[in-house]
């Protein structure tokens, strides 16, 4: 089977994966996912989970 990937936000398998965790932990999950990235540079998949926290 073929994951998801593209450009946006939710066209990634760790993006897609951390939106199950939201919805199962709530906002502390979001704001985790946020603090990750605090104006830095990342490596995938928190980059993607960042950007995806950030829609």
């Amino acid at each position: 089977m073929m994951g998801a990937w593209g450009c946006l936000p939710f066209e990634d398998d760790d993006a897609l994966d951390w939106l199950q965790d939201l919805e199962a932990g709530g906002a502390d999950v979001g704001r985790q996912a946020l603090a990750k990235a605090d104006n830095r540079y990342v490596e995938a998949p928190d980059g993607a989970i960042a950007m995806a926290a950030r829609k």
